[in-house]
């Protein structure tokens, strides 16, 4: 699995950049607002829901029939997967916590990712969040707890603060969960999935003629030393199907033109503080994204690996920003672990994650 996959290909290198508190009122109140469909969602993104099982004794003959025992007073928990994953990464937090918590979990596929109906040439985190204000609208969720991961954390992230989404996401969220990412736009120069998606971008151009699955790892290998992290992205290697232009074995179940072609979207957020602006005009940026958003009061948690660089908690540009954005957040450290923290730290992880969702909110 993904518990030794090394930080070196899914990381940013540290920058100390300094900023403090910024005067945020003025941003929401510059742009007329729009009702999320304005951002065209995907209208059927795919997802899986998770519901407790019991078993409950049946007849004399000793069969068993399963019930699904759903406590009224616990909402649900929707979960986002981090980028080139799915909702599969968290299929087995779902399954217990769902049974243990008596609640329904959601894993949603972000855009861009696995089935064919996800894929959409646009991506960026606005589209994103519209993604999910359309899911829970349509699936009637008045309120439930969010958990976003790397790329899901950025999404979950400006869901709760587009004034766009606020009647549809931020009214809705109980609590928040965010797992190693921070709500700052990255340079390219500070991380290096370019490096991988260059790649993929590589392999790709050879994929048609390969008739095995070693063959593209073989060709991986001098762009993605990693093994743990070779594997994990030809998880998205599939067989072709009917639907498939391809004329060799293999297709993607990720939109790898998409992803590839939009990376400086996912590098950005389009929510941003005076102080991250004003750096950003400073690095000589132009055309800088910035949105309508109202800060996130609610019960927020921030889960950091230790020794990855995507949460600087050294850093006051970075806790600044957070602060700004999620006044009511708190910061937990998973030691000695890498970006992985579910995978690294399961036991811990889910500790936290029912600890932080279960616990009575404090007046």
């Amino acid at each position: 699995m993904l518990n030794t996959i090394t930080r070196r290909h899914f990381s940013l290198q540290k920058t100390i950049i300094t900023g403090g508190f910024s005067n945020f009122h003025h941003h929401h109140q510059q742009q007329q607002l729009r009702n999320y469909s304005h951002y065209n969602p995907i209208p059927d993104i795919t997802y899986k829901s998770v519901e407790p099982e019991q078993d409950v004794a049946g007849s004399s003959s000793g069969n068993h029939h399963h019930h699904k025992y759903i406590d009224s007073k616990k909402v649900p928990l929707i979960v986002l997967h981090g980028l080139f994953g799915s909702y599969l990464n968290f299929s087995t937090f779902a399954r217990q916590y769902s049974q243990k918590h008596h609640t329904k979990v959601y894993l949603l596929n972000l855009r861009n990712h696995s089935e064919k109906q996800n894929h959409s040439a646009v991506m960026n985190f606005a589209v994103m969040a519209s993604d999910l204000a359309h899911f829970v609208n349509k699936h009637h969720i008045e309120e439930f707890d969010l958990f976003g991961f790397s790329l899901g954390g950025k999404t979950s992230m400006a869901a709760c603060l587009g004034n766009d989404f606020k009647n549809h996401v931020a009214n809705r969220v109980r609590k928040l969960v965010v797992g190693d990412i921070s709500p700052l736009p990255l340079r390219d120069s500070e991380w290096d999935i370019p490096t991988v998606m260059n790649g993929l971008v590589l392999l790709d151009k050879q994929l048609d003629s390969m008739t095995t699955r070693s063959q593209a790892d073989e060709f991986l290998k001098n762009h993605v030393p990693s093994p743990e992290v070779r594997s994990f992205l030809l998880s998205n290697l599939k067989k072709k199907d009917s639907s498939s232009s391809r004329s060799g074995i293999y297709d993607w179940k990720f939109n790898l033109s998409a992803l590839a072609s939009n990376l400086h979207e996912i590098a950005d957020f389009p929510y941003k503080t005076d102080s991250v602006i004003q750096e950003l005009k400073q690095l000589g940026r132009e055309n800088i994204t910035q949105l309508p958003w109202t800060p996130f009061e609610k019960p927020t948690l921030f889960m950091k690996g230790e020794l990855s660089p995507l949460i600087n908690s050294k850093s006051e540009r970075t806790l600044n920003t957070m602060k700004t954005f999620f006044p009511n957040y708190e910061l937990f450290q998973f030691d000695g672990c890498t970006h992985w923290i579910h995978a690294e730290r399961y036991p811990l992880f889910f500790s936290k994650m029912e600890e932080f969702l279960n616990a009575s909110n404090k007046e």
